[in-house]
């Protein structure tokens, strides 16, 4: 995939956010994080990416005219790759380190390659980028239908395609089947012909999209306690994709 392909993605939300900063969507106060992690321009390889519902609520350090300041005339994309971000909002930060990234991670067969860098290999992508609880997930999708296409959906597909190792061409997505499937709906979807993406559990439902920019893509839907990513599932998903190319590899 040509890496402008997948550019076009982060310097698009590098504008939205600008355009927040300048009053855009003024009801929203909040700093929206439609990503966190790596960046292409980071020069390092990405090895998991994975699906969010939300930020959540967000706080004082978050407020649009402390971000102003905090960013000033930096794109978004910018501050996450030289440590702004991480710096200012540490304990974002550190949640989507040690609730996804490192738990991915720690299971991964490239770990020993990045240790404990994880987020400078991982890429979280926000469904729904705006800090909001008890949001009607599906209601937030149909209504943001451009953004939620062409920069969340086949953003998350554009980096899996980039992705080195087992979990290429693989979104691991921290939400129910039922609810991911409802929102996105519009695509079409069937199970996933994967081998290496079923391992047979309700908490673990690979899916691929009908349309034709996604059908490449497994997006597999894991649910768990209290947002965190359901360990035993994850660990079977890469075992099992790890399997499974070991396979090909050794019939080649």
């Amino acid at each position: 995939m040509p890496l402008h392909s997948l550019l076009y993605h982060f310097n698009w939300w590098d504008d939205f956010i600008n355009r927040w900063l300048h009053g855009e969507d003024p009801e929203r106060d909040y700093l929206p994080e439609p990503w966190w992690g790596w960046s292409p321009k980071t020069g390092h390889p990405l090895y998991s990416v994975c699906i969010n519902i939300s930020p959540g609520d967000g706080g004082a350090a978050q407020q649009r005219e402390i971000m102003t300041a905090v960013l000033g005339a930096k794109p978004y994309s910018e501050a996450m790759r030289d440590g702004t971000l991480s710096f200012h909002l540490g304990t974002t930060h550190g949640w989507h380190c040690s609730q996804r990234a490192d738990v991915i991670g720690s299971y991964l067969p490239e770990y020993p390659v990045f240790l404990n860098n994880h987020i400078n290999h991982h890429l979280s992508i926000e469904l729904c980028p705006m800090h909001q609880n008890d949001m009607n997930l599906k209601e937030y999708v149909d209504k943001t239908k451009e953004e939620s296409d062409e920069h969340i959906i086949k953003f998350a597909a554009s980096a899996a395609r980039r992705v080195m190792g087992v979990l290429k061409n693989t979104v691991i997505v921290r939400c129910a089947a039922s609810r991911f499937i409802d929102a996105t709906e519009r695509y079409g979807y069937h199970p996933s012909p994967q081998e290496g993406a079923n391992i047979k559990s309700p908490y673990a439902i690979p899916i691929r999209f009908d349309d034709d920019v996604l059908q490449d893509i497994d997006f597999v839907c894991m649910a768990g306690a209290r947002n965190k990513l359901p360990r035993k599932m994850l660990k079977k998903l890469i075992e099992s994709k790890y399997n499974l190319l070991t396979k090909k590899s050794n019939n080649v």
